[in-house]
C-alpha cells in the first residue's frame, strides 16, 4: 500500500531494490489479479519455492508470480544483483557474505518512507532514516509496535505473559 499524501510505502517484508514505488504497486496488482482469477489454485500450489531468486522483467507466468510474492513476503537479504537469500533470519550481526539487508542495498529503498515487518530479529532497528521496521517480536513474547503515519510516533506495547 502506498499513501501518496503522507508518502509512506507499506510492505510486509520489503521493497525489491530494483523496483520503484510504481513498480511495486504494479507487481502487487499482478498478484491481486492472479489471486482473484480462475488460476488461483494453480498459483497457490506452486507459490512456495526459492526459484527464481532474482528479478528479471522478462519473467513470465508462475515463476514471475512466485518471485514477486517472495520479494513482498520473505525478503530480508539481497545480493548486489538483487538475488534473495532465503535462509538468514537472524540479526544484522551475522550476515552471510555477499548479502545485505534490502533496505541497505545501494539501489534502494526507492521510496521516501518505507514501513515493513517480517524481521523480528531487527527488533525495530534499521539504522536507516525513514525505513521503519515494525516487527518487534510480539509473537515471541516481546512487543507489538505501531506507527502513527501522520506524526511519525512509534508506540510499543509489551506482549502479555501467558
Amino acid at each position: 500500500h502506498y499513501d501518496e499524501a503522507l508518502n509512506w510505502l507499506m510492505v510486509h517484508a520489503g521493497l525489491a531494490p530494483q523496483w520503484t514505488v510504481e513498480d511495486a504497486l504494479a507487481r502487487s496488482r499482478e498478484i491481486e489479479q492472479i489471486l482473484q482469477s480462475d488460476d488461483i489454485e494453480q498459483f497457490l500450489s506452486t507459490m512456495y519455492g526459492d526459484e527464481p531468486a532474482r528479478w528479471d522483467p522478462a519473467l513470465e507466468g508462475l515463476g514471475r508470480y512466485r518471485l514477486i510474492t517472495n520479494y513482498f513476503t520473505r525478503m530480508r537479504l539481497v545480493a548486489g544483483d538483487g538475488t534473495l537469500d532465503f535462509n538468514h533470519k537472524g540479526s544484522l550481526d551475522d550476515l552471510p557474505e555477499g548479502f545485505s539487508p534490502w533496505f541497505e542495498h545501494p539501489s534502494g529503498p526507492r521510496a521516501e518512507k518505507v514501513l515493513f515487518g517480517h524481521w523480528a530479529a531487527l527488533d525495530g532497528v534499521t539504522g536507516v532514516d525513514d525505513c521503519v521496521a515494525l516487527d518487534t517480536g510480539c509473537v515471541w513474547g516481546r512487543s507489538l509496535t505501531a506507527l502513527c503515519l501522520e506524526t511519525g510516533k512509534l508506540t510499543s506495547v509489551p506482549a502479555e505473559e501467558r
